[in-house]
């Protein structure tokens, strides 16, 4: 389950609590999208497929930000060092080299992001757009960006995702296998703050090469930013209310989509996910596995406020009802960062 937000602003660990108010803040928010995903019929495919013993990673962003997630990447390597191949993807900000990332990893293989040949196909599809406008927009949201290049390297390369911040419990199993078109995910979770909708998180996930399920439900998450691309990564009222901008995000291309339009086209892990939550149990030993091997992020991505969403949120903060009423320096804070015009870098 997921348990609400945490603010990040440079190194100062007490702006950490401020973020909590999103928790409360608004909710509700707009419909979510429907999937137009048709239903596969899983019974006309192979048993099974092998998944490529890699284990991915991506980052984008200063190297200062990386050095936090240092630690549980180096230890996932290590643990899995006999069985997989570990892979950080990088798009370096200016002045910052490969190099820089490869000299604080032990058994992790760093690669430039625009070096990389099934990057170079990606760039000349429609769906590229989408993950220059996460990266360039207004309002712009990394992790975001993060979700768009996990679901288009997995399904081109298979292999297993992790994000950078989660931390390994247990050795993964020297060889997987899943049903060709399904995925291997995380354990249930639910979003609480947008309606209790039941999901996973898509924090960690594996399948094998060539998954055209995977690709389907990518096409859909593109058909969802191609209707909103003068609103969702851009200055606009939809977007002023962050927890109604963040929900839009997740919806149209992070664990919210990810997990609503593959649940959707496979009843079976649908099964297993409500099934498993009903009982309070995180994996099975089926489709359900990563809970058991590494311990899932309970964030639903970062992003930026700008100045007029830092507005909107001091104004919900300082309401009757606010949130942190018992924590007035929280409302001060983020009222002084909006009158400078600063962005806050949040977690949420």
């Amino acid at each position: 389950m997921l348990s609400g937000i945490c603010l990040v602003s440079g190194s100062d660990a007490s702006e950490a609590g401020v973020g909590k108010f999103f928790e409360r803040l608004m909710k509700g928010g707009k419909q979510s999208h429907k999937p137009n995903v048709r239903e596969v019929d899983y019974s006309q495919y192979p048993t099974s497929e092998s998944v490529p013993r890699k284990i991915h990673y991506f980052w984008q962003g200063p190297i200062a930000l990386f050095r936090k997630h240092v630690n549980a990447i180096n230890s996932t390597a290590e643990i899995n060092k006999a069985s997989y191949e570990v892979r950080l993807h990088v798009v370096p900000i200016e002045g910052e080299k490969i190099a820089d990332f490869d000299a604080l990893l032990k058994h992790v293989k760093v690669k430039d992001l625009r070096q990389e040949r099934w990057f170079a196909d990606f760039k000349k599809t429609p769906r590229y757009a989408q993950f220059l406008a996460s990266r360039d927009g207004e309002r712009a949201h990394p992790a975001s960006g993060a979700d768009i290049i996990k679901s288009e390297l997995i399904q081109r390369k298979g292999g297993v995702w992790n994000d950078v911040d989660n931390k390994p419990l247990k050795p993964l199993p020297a060889a997987l296998s899943v049903p060709k078109g399904k995925v291997l995910t995380a354990g249930p979770v639910t979003f609480n703050r947008w309606g209790e909708v039941l999901g996973f998180h898509s924090s960690s996930f594996a399948t094998h090469r060539g998954n055209d399920v995977l690709s389907a439900i990518n096409v859909e998450s593109f058909n969802k930013f191609h209707q909103l691309k003068n609103v969702i990564y851009r200055i606009h009222p939809q977007t002023d209310n962050p927890d109604e901008h963040f929900r839009m995000i997740s919806e149209t291309a992070g664990s919210l989509h990810f997990s609503r339009a593959l649940m959707n086209v496979d009843p079976v892990l649908r099964k297993e996910i409500a099934d498993l939550a009903t009982k309070g149990e995180h994996f099975n030993q089926s489709l359900v596995i990563f809970d058991q091997y590494i311990e899932p992020v309970v964030t639903t991505g970062a992003g930026f406020l700008d100045k007029k969403q830092l507005e909107t949120a001091v104004i919900a903060m300082s309401g009757q009802n606010a949130v942190f009423a018992d924590d007035p320096n929280a409302v001060v804070l983020l009222r002084d960062k909006a009158k400078r015009g600063e962005k806050v870098h949040i977690v949420i």
